[in-house]
C-alpha cells in the first residue's frame, strides 16, 4: 500500500510540500469567507461576537497545531486533520444548532409581538369606531335639535309676518272708517 501512495504522490517531502500548499490556500481564503458567512448567520441567529471569538480562537489554534505537526511530523498529519475536520464538523454542527433554536425563539417572538400589535390596533380600531358612533349620535341629535329650532323660528316669523300683512291693513282700514264715522 505505501507502495501505492508513492507512485500516486511522489515522495513524502513532494506530498507534504503539496499538503502545506493546500493547507496555506486554505488558509488565505477559508477563513475570510467562513468569518463572513459565521458572522452573517450568527447576526441573523443573534449570536454574540464572543461566541464566535472563541469559536475561531479554538479553530486557529488547531490551524497553529496542523501546521507544526506538518513541519515536524508528516506522519501525524494525517491525524491531525482528521481530528480537525472532526472538531470542525462538531462545532459548525454546533453552531448551526444554536443558530436554528436562535432563528426559532426570535421567530416566536416576533409571532408573539405582531399578535400583541394586532390585537392593540383591532382594541384601538374599536374604541375609535365607539367614539366616532357617539360622535355621529351627537351630531344627529345636535343637528335635530337646530333643525327644530329654525324651523319654530321660522314659523314664528312667518306667523308675525302674516299677523302683520294681515292685520295692517284691517288695522288701517279701521282707523279709517272710525275717521271717517267721526267726521
Amino acid at each position: 500500500m505505501q507502495a501505492q501512495l508513492v507512485d500516486t504522490l511522489g515522495t513524502v517531502p513532494e506530498a507534504m510540500a503539496e499538503v502545506r500548499d493546500v493547507i496555506r490556500m486554505y488558509g488565505d481564503t477559508a477563513p475570510e469567507e467562513a468569518v463572513w458567512r459565521v458572522q452573517l448567520a450568527a447576526q441573523e441567529a443573534g449570536v454574540g461576537g464572543r461566541d464566535l471569538q472563541e469559536g475561531f480562537k479554538r479553530l486557529d489554534d488547531h490551524f497553529a497545531k496542523l501546521s507544526s505537526m506538518v513541519d515536524t511530523a508528516p506522519q501525524r498529519v494525517d491525524i491531525v486533520v482528521r481530528d480537525l475536520r472532526a472538531q470542525f464538523d462538531s462545532t459548525l454542527r454546533e453552531l448551526i444548532a444554536a443558530m436554528h433554536s436562535e432563528s426559532a425563539a426570535l421567530s416566536a417572538e416576533m409571532n408573539s409581538q405582531r399578535q400583541a400589535a394586532v390585537d392593540a390596533i383591532n382594541t384601538e380600531r374599536a374604541a375609535i369606531a365607539a367614539d366616532a358612533s357617539r360622535v355621529a349620535s351627537q351630531v344627529v341629535r345636535d343637528a335635530g335639535e337646530e333643525a327644530r329650532k329654525l324651523v319654530r323660528e321660522a314659523l314664528m316669523a312667518v306667523l308675525a309676518l302674516a299677523i302683520i300683512l294681515l292685520g295692517l291693513p284691517f288695522a288701517a282700514g279701521y282707523l279709517v272708517g272710525r275717521a271717517r264715522h267721526k267726521q
